[in-house]
């Protein structure tokens, strides 16, 4: 015997979250009812109703209590896959762009009428726009298609965006130490490049937030220590003399640890509530690099992305060597990197 339409109504009503590509009756009364149509008589309809992913149920209604029939719209979880094969990420290859396009014509082709059409082939069209270019030589950075003949006179800049992104990550991944000490090496090869100045916000954020971290174990380290000796004191003695050896254990791997993170060059160290050595340094040094960064700020702007492309075009060009000179010079007083200055250097001992 079949349910009342009314209970079957209620039912689905406590059941929002089912996703359902089906045709909707609305009835006279107000009430909607989602299902698929089986079949339907001179005077009724047979659907049958999703209850719930895996259960359904036939209901027969009578057509003269239905006022219109709300067909699903075709294609559109299809297309909310597809809108997100926009904007491309950094470095797709020549496959997995083919890949998006499939996808995309197989919906144009099983889908021709849906509303959404005309935006899935503008993104058709973007896909191949850049597949061709990739074909061309072209690699997107950071959000930017560079064409092949603008890869070799950017290199400088392209790679300090390819660091730059990387320590967005690890920021973004909640990974603090780890884009600390990528930006600490960020800083040897990119310190005067526009990448790096926008870059600054958000070192600063994580500096301070790494620094607050530290100095809140600080202040409270003491009390912590009181409390954990006089927990050690309830146990009875032999749990009391293996907490003791453990802890003892963990302070010397602590110590050790830290003693290896701050052998030779002055970096970040790892954090731990009960390190204090760790806690001081990382306070004192995160107080140096906030007034490293202070200091860049406040001198003249050097950009040495653009000091790298005008040199590549001098030398394409065979510009003066004392203009040539002088801008090498600017770029090695910024500590660029051997490898970028090295080629022009070379061509001027060759002249």
């Amino acid at each position: 015997m079949l349910r009342p339409l009314l209970i079957t109504l209620t039912l689905f009503s406590l059941i929002p979250s089912v996703a359902i590509a089906a045709d909707t009756f609305v009835l006279k009364n107000g009430d909607k009812l989602i299902g698929d149509l089986i079949r339907e008589t001179k005077d009724a309809y047979v659907i049958q109703v999703h209850l719930a992913p895996t259960i359904r149920e036939e209901q027969v209604i009578a057509k003269s209590r239905v006022v219109r029939i709300i067909k699903p719209e075709l294609g559109l979880a299809e297309f909310e896959t597809l809108r997100n094969l926009i904007p491309t990420p950094d470095g797709l290859r020549e496959g997995e762009y083919q890949n998006r396009i499939e996808q995309v014509t197989k919906f144009i082709e099983s889908f021709p009428a849906s509303r959404h059409i005309r935006k899935v082939i503008d993104i058709r069209d973007e896909l191949r726009d850049e597949l061709r270019q990739v074909r061309e030589g072209a690699i997107k950075v950071d959000g930017v298609l560079y064409p092949a003949t603008e890869l070799r006179e950017n290199r400088y800049e392209l790679d300090a965006r390819i660091d730059a992104r990387r320590i967005k990550e690890l920021a973004a991944a909640g990974q603090y130490l780890g884009a600390l000490k990528a930006y600490s090496e960020f800083q040897k090869e990119f310190n005067h490049t526009k990448v790096h100045l926008d870059l600054i916000p958000l070192i600063q954020k994580l500096i301070s937030a790494h620094a607050n971290q530290a100095v809140t174990w600080l202040d409270t380290l003491e009390v912590r220590e009181e409390q954990r000796i006089k927990g050690l004191e309830r146990m009875n003695p032999g749990d009391r003399r293996d907490s003791e050896r453990a802890i003892e254990e963990e302070k010397e791997n602590l110590r050790r640890r830290y003693l290896l993170e701050t052998v030779g060059e002055k970096g970040w160290v790892t954090l731990h509530p009960f390190c204090k050595e760790a806690l001081n340094y990382t306070e004192q040094f995160a107080k140096a690099e906030l007034r490293k960064i202070d200091s860049l700020l406040a001198k003249e702007f050097i950009d040495c992305g653009q000091l790298y492309r005008e040199l590549y075009l001098m030398k394409k060009q065979g510009a003066d060597e004392r203009v040539v000179r002088e801008k090498l010079r600017l770029m090695q007083r910024a500590n660029v990197p051997d490898r970028y200055t090295e080629e022009f250097s070379s061509d001027l001992g060759n002249r």
